[in-house]
């Protein structure tokens, strides 16, 4: 959504952005509107602010405004600038997906779609820590030509503690007076081909310090036809492989318009993919020269341990399956011997109530004889 905000701001708000000087009005109207912003940061912070107090928490806000800076005499400069304010989530959670907050890739992939509408060549990614209102490591922009077309980052924890900002929130300033000097891409029209495209996997080794911008200019600049696109499908952290080094998988795509390609033409094209890639340190990841990377039979070396490994595995698994098989055995014998003796118990109980049933049966019996033998003794006690 598009914000119109003013352009007066505080000068002391103002100075804490940038550099540059604001321009300070005459007259005034309060201080909080006494100057003529030099970076359009403080009005979109304060957009952000006002929608996220009001429970509206998903935010991608733009601005096309104007920056003001100072001259000698006559009227201030004035540039023009597009600046990004996102923070929230990506989208809402659903039953298909959970909510995924916005991140430093959904900005940059936001900035990078608006480049590419104009023809800028040697355009280069590059860290920004000239800006101390991003965070450290969470910061970037964009070169071309020396001149700098875009910054972007996540806000400094410190400025959003002081805005009362609730959630993590992303910034971009895209100078729109160096990016339209570029022209606009010129669109022309490319029939589908017929023949199929051949997808070609390049595993390679990149040294830790080489972006991936280089390689993507050492391939552009080969100019080979045939080429359709290529990228990155999997990527391995330094040293996990090679010292120095991280793991990159490269897929390549080719096709011809006008016919299919031979097993060696893609092999070729490879070949020369790989030598534009030599100089900047890249090989393969596979290869039989000896000093620089493992061979294939080393690597089979380790499968066939590997496998070995598995096998022994899922012997100690097997084994334990039989153990667990007679213990249950035993388990089901001992309570199927439980449950004898439960019943023998039963019994023998039984038995003795009977037996002491029938002990106060005789024991009542004794005592009626003995009192028939006082009544004869009393009634007769001579005889």
């Amino acid at each position: 959504r598009e914000i119109i905000p003013p352009s007066m701001v505080d000068p002391q708000e103002n100075a804490r952005f940038t550099d540059r000087p604001a321009v300070v009005l005459a007259n005034p109207l309060s201080q909080e509107a006494s100057a003529l912003r030099s970076t359009p940061v403080p009005s979109m912070l304060r957009a952000l602010c006002w929608n996220l107090d009001r429970a509206q928490e998903d935010l991608r806000l733009f601005e096309v405004g104007r920056t003001y800076s100072p001259r000698g005499e006559g009227l201030p400069e004035e540039r023009r600038v597009l600046t990004l304010g996102l923070c929230g989530h990506r989208r809402p959670a659903s039953v298909h997906d959970s909510e995924q907050a916005v991140n430093f890739f959904d900005l940059k992939g936001d900035l990078e779609t608006l480049l590419e509408v104009f023809e800028v060549r040697d355009l280069q990614f590059q860290p920004d820590g000239e800006r101390h209102y991003y965070e450290p490591g969470l910061n970037g922009r964009f070169v071309a030509g020396g001149q700098t077309l875009a910054v972007f980052g996540q806000l400094s924890c410190v400025v959003a503690r002081e805005y009362k900002l609730r959630q993590t929130v992303w910034l971009g300033e895209v100078d729109l007076e160096h990016l339209l000097d570029f022209p606009l891409k010129a669109r022309a029209f490319a029939s589908f081909s017929k023949f199929p495209a051949v997808e070609r996997d390049l595993s390679l080794l990149v040294p830790a310090g080489l972006p991936y911008s280089r390689l993507v200019e050492a391939v552009g600049d080969l100019g080979l036809g045939d080429i359709q696109g290529f990228r990155p499908v999997d990527v391995l952290p330094v040293g996990r492989l090679a010292v120095g080094h991280y793991s990159l998988l490269l897929r390549i795509t080719l096709q011809n318009p006008g016919r299919t390609l031979t097993s060696e033409e893609i092999g070729e094209a490879c070949r020369r993919v790989l030598a534009a890639l030599g100089p900047l340190g890249v090989r393969l990841r596979t290869c039989a020269r000896a000093g620089r990377e493992r061979t294939v039979t080393d690597a089979n070396d380790s499968f066939q341990k590997l496998e070995d490994k598995l096998v022994r595995v899922v012997e100690l698994f097997q084994q334990a399956q039989g153990e667990k098989r007679a213990l249950r055995e035993e388990l089901e014998q001992l309570k199927a011997e439980l449950k004898e003796r439960a019943k023998r118990s039963d019994a023998l109980e039984r038995e003795l109530h009977a037996l002491r049933r029938e002990r106060e049966e005789l024991r009542g019996r004794v005592e009626k004889i003995l009192q028939q033998i006082d009544v004869l003794t009393k009634a007769d006690p001579g005889g």
